[in-house]
């Protein structure tokens, strides 16, 4: 199973992070994707191309 997109929410600081595979996403759905996340959540959403997330 191919994984393309970690998140890690950080309550305590108020940020995103978004990990993501830079080749299996265009700017135009990333940007979407940020702003959902900016609106769900009322959190900075710092985006990490190539990134793994972990905890820790």
């Amino acid at each position: 199973m191919q994984e393309y997109m970690k998140v890690f929410i950080d309550e305590s600081k108020g940020i995103v992070l978004l990990g993501y595979d830079s080749i299996a996403y265009e700017d135009e759905v990333l940007e979407d994707i940020r702003e959902k996340f900016k609106k769900a959540y009322g959190y900075e959403v710092l985006m990490l191309p190539n990134a793994t997330v972990s905890i820790v």
